[in-house]
């Protein structure tokens, strides 16, 4: 596991610690990069102030002996120069650690001098100037790997292919809901325009979240119109106007956190203001009493179509949207029609996200999920992703269909986009999507995404939207122009990546015949079944997987293999999981009914030979592993003599002794049992001395954690703005219940006694 340190908890942990380098605290820690960039200077502060941070962020960091450093989005390390702050940062850390890992999926961005100050950070010498950056030197350095191009361990594509389409859905006989919609849109654009001019940059954040809420449900604007008539009624209103730093902080957020926060300030009303929302609300609600929202009702009859077309009546469907009202409109309106539903959203602990996980893997049919709530998910059991409302940037809506389209995903993934006919968002995203499609065909939607994702990306669609709003009549133009910017990115990058270009159809068709002759996953199967069924536990294979249940626990789970037809409530094995590591950890070096070498030590006290032999205990959790060694000394007579056994030890290690070739003994099976039941034995006081060992571990660890914890709860005291404190605090419960329940785990242990080796051993 890793500590995630943040710059308002630097003084906790030192407290926590007792260490003057807090750094060297924990053995794994993550934080952000702009945590740990040092300061040249700051208005107000000294230059001891100065010093003293530079010393406890990345001077200390740097000193701390990490073994292994990643840098994750390393472009944003590149910098625009040698003595830019973040580029100072990574050059601090890479002179001091062994290894250096930088993970970036736009490393080169065009720009040869930043690439150039990126692989100096690997290899300072390899690369003195950017002359030296060239294909052939760069390529021992860069492993580049597109997600369309990876392949499993038969050869085949890793992701099964995506199907995307959007649907505009016809207002038919919604007039009502229609010209709901167009009040508010206009409501939007004059109260933007004038805040814009008053700079009320509050109100003007608030009126776009009522346009995206209007497109997302009647119930979203309704509930949201209800809370600013009853703010405009208080008796006091003033104007509050949010900082850039507080912008930032909502840029963090999911957009109901966002609404959360824009709502709960008093925001200086527009000029009859009042009366048009009590206009606006008074027509919500009307609209709310006729019956289901037109979209609403096309996602009924898609789902129906969707179960018809899959042949599955039982068909599992993620629907995401951003707004909670929606939510629960959906959820209600879905239940009512007979489909059973959960929800899922980010304002549930850990526990409630697993329980609404498992149902929906198990006897639920449709799970709605905000953004907030989708975060983390891994749901290849289902294969099709509706987005019931879309946000504004493209990326955003790769993020949602990402939590279907992973590994051992083996069905064709379908994403639905639903818009609303003859509204600003339809003209722009039919627009967008028709052109940002020619791109994705030309450059693949992995290259097209460097542009997308990157930190411009997103501030130019927000910006799109917005001038498409306040301007209709130039949404074709705003559009073209945006798209030309993306691909004008798209046909540089590509231009300039070719210097870290990866193999090209060849190499990948090679690849693919490799691993297709090495059947991983039958190895994986038999590895499970064996160590399963010979440790007490059960295992039963099916056609949608196999169920387990491990020796040290008391229910069964079920597991797929990639794959081998993944099931919706199957677990998946790869070599990563933990319990596969623990397996292919304890595989032992010397198997009972193995050949026994024999050798002769020539100064063997008393004259007498016999059997030795060297086993390993261990336990292991997922933080770390404990383990020791010990000896086993048995005379022929079937004597155990303890010294001997450690003399012979190190005679060995000492290379003291003299091999006999081809000599083994015939009665090798018993000879092990005596072994194997002396050893158990002899392991009892070891295992005893490492569970000790363990449990003072185990003690302080979670003494440290109840005070991290205590600490990082009273430091959210120091965030501005209360809805995004309760934001951090809601992540914050999710991070300490999973640590608790990882306390739980770390506690269960099971020891393992291996044997590593058994000898016969003569006398000269």
């Amino acid at each position: 596991t890793f500590r995630y340190f943040e710059p308002a908890a630097f003084e906790g942990f030192r407290q926590i610690s007792g260490e003057d380098n807090v750094w060297r605290s924990y053995p794994r820690v993550i934080c952000s990069m702009d945590a740990v960039k040092p300061l040249e200077a700051r208005r107000g502060w000294s230059t001891e102030q100065v010093a003293a941070y530079n010393q406890g962020r990345i001077l200390d960091l740097s000193a701390a002996g990490w073994d292994l450093v990643i840098i994750d989005e390393a472009q944003r390390v590149a910098g625009s120069a040698d003595t830019v702050a973040r580029h100072a940062m990574a050059r601090m850390v890479a002179e001091a650690t062994p290894n250096l890992l930088l993970l970036s999926a736009t490393p080169h961005q065009g720009k040869t001098d930043s690439f150039h100050r990126l692989m100096k950070l690997l290899d300072h010498d390899a690369f003195p100037d950017e002359s030296s950056v060239g294909r052939d030197r760069v390529a021992p350095y860069v492993v580049r790997t597109e997600k369309r191009n990876a392949v499993d361990d038969r050869g085949e594509a890793l992701f099964a292919p995506r199907l995307t389409r959007l649907v505009p859905i016809p207002w038919g006989g919604h007039t009502d809901q229609q010209e709901l919609y167009e009040a508010v849109t206009s409501y939007v654009r004059d109260g933007y325009n004038q805040a814009m001019r008053e700079r009320n940059n509050s109100f003007g954040f608030l009126m776009i979240l009522m346009q995206r809420l209007v497109t997302s449900s009647t119930a979203a604007i309704a509930t949201t119109l209800q809370r600013r008539m009853e703010a405009l009624q208080a008796p006091r209103e003033q104007l509050e106007l949010f900082s850039e730093t507080a912008l930032q902080e909502l840029e963090t957020l999911d957009g109901q956190s966002q609404l959360e926060v824009v709502l709960s300030k008093q925001i200086k009303a527009l000029k009859d203001e009042r009366m048009e929302v009590e206009l606006l609300h008074d027509a919500a609600k009307r609209v709310m009493a006729r019956g289901p929202d037109a979209k609403a009702e096309a996602l009924l009859d898609m789902i129906y179509r969707l179960q018809q077309d899959e042949s599955d009546p039982d068909l599992k469907i993620l629907i995401f949207t951003e707004f909670v009202p929606t939510q629960h409109m959906l959820a209600e309106f879905l239940e009512q029609s007979g489909i059973s539903v959960v929800c899922l959203n980010g304002s549930m602990n850990l526990d409630e996200r697993k329980a609404a996980q498992t149902a929906f893997s198990r006897e639920k049919r449709i799970m709605v999920s905000t953004d907030a709530g989708g975060e983390g998910l891994n749901l290849q059991f289902c294969h099709i992703v509706i987005n019931f409302d879309l946000g504004w940037r493209p990326m955003a809506l790769e993020q949602r269909i990402g939590r279907v389209d992973r590994i051992g995903q083996n069905k064709v993934v379908k994403a639905i986009n639903l818009v609303l006919e003859d509204s600003v968002e339809f003209r722009i995203r039919e627009v967008l999507e028709r052109k940002l499609a020619v791109i994705f065909e030309e450059f693949g939607i992995d290259k097209t995404s460097d542009v997308l994702d990157s930190e411009g990306g997103a501030h130019i669609f927000d910006k799109l939207f917005v001038d498409a709003l306040l301007n209709p009549e130039r949404i074709e133009s705003e559009v073209a122009e945006v798209t030309e910017e993306v691909k004008r990115e798209a046909a540089w990058n590509r231009e300039q990546l070719s210097v870290i270009a990866h193999s090209d159809d060849d190499d990948r068709e090679s690849l693919r015949h490799a691993v297709s002759t090495q059947p991983l996953r039958d190895y994986l199967d038999l590895l499970v079944r064996s160590h399963v069924e010979a440790e007490g536990g059960e295992y039963t294979a099916s056609s949608s997987g196999v169920q387990v249940r491990w020796p040290d626990e008391e229910r069964s789970r079920t597991y797929c293999f990639a794959g081998s037809g993944e099931s919706q409530s199957a677990e998946l094995l790869t070599l990563d999981h933990p319990r596969i590591r623990q397996l292919l950890d304890a595989i032992p070096r010397f198997l009972k009914g193995d050949p026994i070498p024999a050798l002769t030590l020539d100064d063997l006290p008393g004259g007498k030979g016999g059997f030795w032999s060297l086993w390993q205990l261990r336990f292991a959790t997922s933080e770390n592993t404990r383990q020791a060694f010990f000896p086993v000394f048995t005379q022929t007579d079937g004597r155990v003599f303890d010294r001997m056994a450690e003399f012979i030890w190190d005679r060995l290690l000492n290379g003291t002794f003299e091999v006999e070739a081809g000599r083994y003994l015939d009665d090798r099976e018993e000879t092990y049992e005596l072994h194997a039941t002396l050893a158990e034995k002899a392991g009892r006081p070891v295992f005893d001395n490492l569970k000790a060992v363990h449990e003072s571990y185990l003690h302080e660890r979670e003494r440290n954690g109840r005070r991290h914890f205590e600490v990082r709860f009273q430091q959210l005291n120091h965030i501005g703005l209360p809805e995004v404190r309760q934001f951090r605090q809601r992540q914050l419960e999710l991070e300490q219940a999973a640590w608790r329940q990882d306390m739980a785990a770390q506690r269960r242990i099971r020891p393992e006694l291996n044997p590593l080796i058994l000898l016969k051993v003569h006398t000269a």
